[in-house]
């Protein structure tokens, strides 16, 4: 299944357009950002929550409300309100790190088909985040057991979703037991007729038929004399 659509990061000339925009069709007075030295303590207060709005904005997973308050900041970039911003956006982005989801581990059941759940991401290939999230309880990520709590982060950032992927993918059978990953093998090669040795001489080619001789000419009888008279 693929990732949710994520929303896009706007620039702040971008959202400053978007802003003036609605107050001109609205009636108001367009809204424009004081101008901003480059080397200013202000333009420095502008990155720290450009940074903190990339941080919040590059995540899956969220929802209405996550993306309301995103847009709230967004706005109060928009309008210069820096300081405001950043507090709004810290808070958020520490809300979004804590939260997480509560799950039991069922009979039989691995990481992969704990990511790959409604509870977990619906995308079986994102176990590796439940494993490093759950990594104190679970060294390695095939020993899960039944009725094990795991932890489930809501609002992983995307750079660990392509992480996420990219481990799965180099290592599929890391969720499998030992045990489980041998026997498959070891059931292939039984029944399998083990290939001829190269070592083996291969048989001798079948000599080509030789030509029958051909009988002998039976001996030439002379012809009986006559007998006189």
């Amino acid at each position: 299944m693929p990732l949710p659509k994520l929303p896009t990061l706007k620039s702040r000339e971008a959202l400053t357009a978007q802003a003036a925009s609605a107050q001109a069709a609205g009636g108001g007075a367009p809204v424009t950002a004081a101008p901003i030295g480059a080397g200013s303590a202000e333009a420095a207060t502008a990155r720290d929550a450009l940074v903190l709005l990339k941080r919040a904005n590059d995540r899956i997973g969220l929802g209405d409300l996550e993306l309301a308050m995103v847009q709230s900041a967004e706005k109060k970039i928009a309008n210069g309100e820096y300081a405001a911003a950043i507090e709004s956006l810290a808070l958020l982005n520490a809300d979004l790190d804590r939260s997480v989801r509560l799950y039991t581990a069922a009979k039989s059941e691995n990481l992969r088909a704990v990511a790959g759940r409604e509870e977990g991401y619906s995308n079986a290939a994102l176990w590796p985040l439940i494993w490093r999230a759950n990594l104190e309880a679970l060294p390695e990520p095939w020993q899960l057991q039944r009725d094990q709590k795991l932890i489930i982060p809501r609002f992983p950032p995307i750079a660990d979703v392509v992480a996420a992927l990219r481990y799965a993918q180099e290592h599929p059978q890391d969720v499998v037991r030992p045990e489980a990953r041998t026997a498959p093998r070891a059931a292939t090669a039984a029944a399998s007729p083990a290939p001829a040795s190269a070592s083996q001489p291969s048989p001798a080619p079948k000599a080509a038929p030789q030509p029958q001789a051909a009988a002998p000419a039976p001996a030439a009888t002379a012809p009986a004399p006559a007998s006189g008279g």
